[in-house]
């Protein structure tokens, strides 16, 4: 019998796990972008503090840089709509792809979301689109959120959470960031793509 695409898809990214300088975490991303928020329910189902109905808002959502009108993006930002709470999430597949810096930046923003409100990170779209040379795609965004604005602008909690290898994890002491390794990610979730899903948590 023939391999599916999704097969084919699935053990070609395995494959590329062993090439160097492939960066996996961008061909992963967009597939499991279809996914994360149906995973990160069955992670948390039971855990008191992070538990509820979770929606992306974006993928690769743009953080404006303190110093300039450049952005670096955060893999998913996710609002869990029960806890009232904007959620950091990131995605290492690479133990040697964490950076504390990385993590501080976002440890950073989420003391200014607990101080002064989510919004900005809304009105920071707009610097950073106005001062880039594909403002077109920044505009593409704005529209697409745009019915988040009046959400995001009452949320005063953040959390960050980081989706890594199983081996980084057991090394990592922080806090104040929600660790999911890899070996947690559920085997069923809530999907009409069953077949898909089972592919993708071989990865």
């Amino acid at each position: 019998m023939d391999k599916t695409f999704i097969e084919t898809y699935t053990e070609t990214l395995l494959e590329y796990f062993s090439i160097p300088k492939i960066q996996i975490e961008r061909a992963l991303s967009p597939y499991l972008s279809l996914f994360i928020d149906q995973l990160f329910q069955k992670v948390f189902e039971n855990d008191e503090h992070y538990s509820g109905h979770l929606k992306t808002i974006l993928p690769e959502f743009p953080l404006k840089k303190e110093l300039n009108n450049q952005s670096n993006n955060i893999d998913w930002l996710i609002y869990n709509h029960d806890k009232e709470t904007i959620y950091l999430v990131e995605l290492k597949t690479e133990s040697s792809s964490f950076t504390p810096g990385q993590l501080e930046r976002y440890k950073e923003l989420k003391v200014n979301i607990k101080k002064h409100g989510a919004a900005f990170l809304f009105d920071d779209l707009i610097k950073i689109g106005t001062n880039s040379k594909k403002s077109y795609k920044y505009k593409f965004i704005q529209n697409k959120i745009k019915d988040w604005y009046e959400v995001v602008s009452k949320v005063y909690n953040c959390e960050i959470i980081y989706l890594v290898p199983s081996k980084l994890a057991d090394t990592l002491n922080q806090p104040e960031v929600q660790i999911v390794p890899f070996r947690d990610i559920p085997q069923i979730i809530q999907t009409p793509y069953t077949s898909e899903w089972r592919y993708l948590r071989v990865l």
